[in-house]
Formats: C-alpha cells, structure tokens, sequence
C-alpha cells in the first residue's frame, strides 16, 4: 500500500479563464442537445421528506432572550471561570475542568489561556517522565484535550515515554496496567478517555482502527459492573455516537444534563454553561427567523432543488439543455426543457433578476453578470459529475476536488451575501473577477467533511464517487476505508498555506 506523501504545491489564484479551461474539458462538449427525445427517460428518487422547518414554524418560535439581570451575571460569572482556569489542586482537576467547559460548550471564551495551560502542562510532563507512570488517566485526557484543540503534539514523542502516543497508552491498556493501578471507576475513565482519543487519530496511527474495536467491547462489558449511573449514562452516549463525531451544540445540551449528575459537578461553571447556552440559542433563533426571510434563502432553496436535479431526477439529454439555457442566460430555451425544469428555470431566473434589479435601483451597481456567472460555474460543475455518473468514469482526486470545490455550493450562497451586503461598492465588484484563494480554501475543506458525512447515503442510490472513493481506487486502497480518511484529510489540508501561529512550541 502506497502511504508515501505528495510534495506541497504551491496554491494558485483561480481565475475565470483557468476556471472556464477546466469547466469546459471534453465531457462538456457534447452541450450540443437541442431537444430532448420522445421516450420518457428512467429516473431515480432519493426519496426525500419535506422539511418541517418552513417559515411559518420558524416564525412561530418562542425566543425568550435572558433578562438584564441575568446578562450581568453571565458576565460575572465569565470573568469568575476565566480567573479559574489553571487555578486546581492538580493537574487532574485542571484537565477536568477544562474538559468539562469544552462539553460544556463555553471554551471559546477562554481560548487563550487554555492554549497556555495546555501548552504548560505539556511542557511540566515532558520534564517528568516518572509521572506518567503513575497517571495515565492524566496522560489520556491530556493526549485528548491537546488533539481536540488542534495543538501539534506529535514532536514530543521522543522526550515523553508513554505520553502522546496513542500505540503506548493502548499497550498500557493491554498489558493490564490499569486494572492493577487504579480502582474500577478510574479504570472505566481511563478506557473512556481512550476510546474518545482514539476517534482524533492522524496518519501513521493505524493501531487505532483495531483497538476501537477492543475498547468497545471492553465498555460493554464493564457497563454491567457496579458504575455511578452518571459515568454508565457517559458510556451509552460514547458508544451511540463518539464527541468528536457530534454536533457540538447538541452534544453541549445532553452534557449539561449530564454534568449536573456527576459528584465533581462546579455549581458556578455549570450555572454559566446555562446562561451562555440560553444566550446563544436567543441569538441563533433571532438570526434563524430573519434569515428564513431574506433573499439568500431563495439562493439556499435553488440550489438544493437544482442539485437534486444533476444528482437523481434528471436525465443527461435534460441536464445538457438546462445547463446551457444557464450558461446563456437565455430564457427562450424554457421551450425546450419538460414541465418540471420549466418551473425551476423560471424560479432562478426571476430570483436572480430581481434581486438584481432591486441592487441595480437602490445603489447603482449592476450584480447580474456576477450571479449569472456564478450560476453558470455551478451548473456546468453539476454536469462534469453527472457525465462521470452515467459514463461509470471515476476521476482521480485532484481532478474531482477540482471540480468538487465548485458542487459543494458554497460559492453560490457566499456569492450573492458578498453582493447584498450594505457596504458594496463598484471596487468590491471587481474583486469578484478572480476566485480568491481563500473562497477555494474554505470551499474544499467543505467538500471534504461533506464527503465524509453523507459518502455512503449516495453512493448507495448510485451517485458519483466522493472523495474518498476517488483516493482509494487511485492509490489502488481496497476495504482500508478508516486508513484513506486519515491520510486524506491530513494531505489536503497541509496543502493550505494557513498561518500557524496558534501551534504549541515546545
């Protein structure tokens, strides 16, 4: 197996000329359809449900925002838990603190001197090996918590004996270290932190796959022991779903219940964790209703419809007209197209030309070229996967992420929030004639984590390969499935040149 790593190439601006030469390779040119043949094409269905959060559910919504009152004692008490961060009797209980705000969901008050106490705390156990001998549950929630800040730790192997390798904390699970070292309540935190740590696994950790599989037979089986009911309750969410694989939100708003049962519960730190959940959710339902009546909610409406079109419901001869009738801009081709993107086609049109008028009226600045452009990218994207999908063709990763980038959407939705923003100016405008890096950027890791969520739901109704599967069957992978995310994830995103400040430096 291949595992060798690419070099680094630098980024380029994608322009509108490199981006056309790309859109336009030869599946492209077969856009020569003029109308569609008698017969009725074979459609699939994905079989999706109408979503219950229309507007005048989300309209409906009670959003009870906190009171003046309990706004000054959020502040307080912000300023209280800040002052308290590092201040434990011992590590143990800095680690735990600090875990308990990041599940608590308010960690990202308190960013800077997490990173500080981390980044101490691993530089005091690098200077003490012996510690490590007698805390591996230290050593474990350590290794965690460092992973899950994005804090580079790997460099340390070498100063620190069994800290920071996930190979050596699983041989001391195996060896039974342990079950001799510590009671059963410790011995079950210990299993559980390393299962959790398990799922923040990189490339070149591959005993991690197998040792899943041991971890969580062994937290079925001591979930029949004796355990508090608080610690049995944190085994069933772990093994329903690992944190790192969770919505964080949702995950905040079970562990606030939960935290509340456990004996080394903080009052103060718990009481926060309500009044900032409940501030937060005041303002996500105020965003959530005045978005549900904006215009880039049609946008959002458009694309998923039209995305459906190029992935299930319609046929190849269909996409290839209303591609072009997109590309074009050219209403007369609705004559051409069946009952169903008639009524889609005409829907983005007055949209688009609307939203347009309304610009071109109150500020003088005529956006329609740009959303007419960037509506063509999207749809021409939309094609090249539905031509690899009807041809069996199965593109090699860098020319599907090339592509990709473009299907995932985001481009469409950030485009016209760019454009209908209150400051724009005819400058602005101009700098939307390149696609700048960072909208790329931020497009693919998009792509990835998209791919890596919803892969086998459509690959299953027989969609385009994803990522995923691109990058196996070019390195020739064959069942290694968990080996090709890690490596895949790992090579794409140091491709980006981000600034790397925030890294621990020890």
């Amino acid at each position: 197996m291949e595992t060798s790593r690419e070099p680094k190439s630098k980024p380029l601006a994608i322009t509108q000329q490199s981006l056309q030469t790309h859109l336009s390779f030869k599946p492209l040119e077969c856009l020569s359809v003029k109308r569609l043949p008698s017969s009725t094409p074979t459609r699939r269905t994905a079989n999706y449900q109408p979503s219950l959060w229309d507007d005048f559910y989300i309209q409906s919504l009670s959003n009870d925002s906190l009171d003046e009152v309990q706004v000054d004692l959020w502040e307080k008490l912000r300023e209280e838990m800040k002052q308290l961060i590092g201040k434990q009797e011992d590590m143990k209980g800095q680690l735990e603190f600090i875990d308990a705000m990041g599940q608590l969901g308010v960690l990202y008050h308190f960013q800077n001197e997490i990173k500080n106490v981390l980044g101490f705390m691993a530089s005091s156990y690098s200077s003490s090996n012996d510690k490590l001998l007698n805390n591996l549950y230290v050593s474990i929630l350590l290794f965690r918590l460092l992973r899950e800040q994005g804090l580079k730790i790997s460099h340390l192997r070498q100063s620190i004996q069994l800290m920071y390798s996930l190979g050596d904390l699983l041989q001391s699970l195996k060896s039974g270290y342990v079950s001799s070292k510590l009671n059963i309540e410790e011995d079950v935190k210990c299993i559980l932190g390393l299962y959790e740590a398990c799922f923040l696994a990189m490339e070149g950790e591959d005993e991690v796959d197998e040792a899943i599989e041991n971890l969580t037979e062994r937290l079925v089986k001591v979930r029949e022991k004796q355990l508090s009911a608080s610690l049995c309750e944190q085994i069933d969410h772990a093994l329903e779903l690992p944190i790192h694989w969770r919505m964080p939100r949702l995950h905040t708003r079970w562990f606030i219940d939960a935290y509340e049962k456990q004996d080394n519960m903080d009052p103060k730190l718990l009481q926060f964790a309500k009044l900032d959940f409940n501030l937060l959710q005041s303002i996500y339902m105020k965003e959530l209703k005045e978005l549900s009546r904006m215009n880039i909610t049609k946008f959002g409406a458009l694309l998923t419809t039209i995305d459906d079109v190029y992935d299930v419901y319609g046929s190849l001869d269909e996409l290839q007209l209303f591609t072009t009738a997109i590309i074009e801009w050219n209403i007369n081709a609705i004559h051409h197209l069946p009952n169903y993107m008639k009524i889609i086609l005409r829907a983005l049109f007055d949209t688009i030309n609307d939203v347009a008028n309304t610009v071109l009226t109150e500020k003088g600045l005529d956006i329609l070229p740009h959303l007419k452009r960037g509506w063509g990218d999207q749809c021409k994207a939309y094609l090249v996967e539905a031509m690899w999908y009807h041809s069996k063709y199965t593109p090699k990763l860098n020319e599907y992420l090339d592509n990709a980038w473009i299907t995932i959407g985001s481009l469409t939705i950030v485009t016209p929030t760019y454009l209908l923003s209150e400051d724009l100016t005819s400058t602005a405008l101009e700098e939307l004639e390149l696609y700048l890096d960072v909208l790329r950027y931020s497009c693919t890791i998009a792509r990835l984590m998209d791919d890596l969520g919803t892969s086998t739901d459509e690959l299953q109704r027989g969609d385009v390969s994803k990522s995923i599967q691109c990058y196996m069957k070019e390195k020739c992978f064959r069942s290694n499935c968990k080996k090709s995310h890690k490596i895949l994830n790992k090579r794409e995103l140091e491709r980006f040149e981000w600034q790397k400040d925030w890294e621990i430096k020890i």
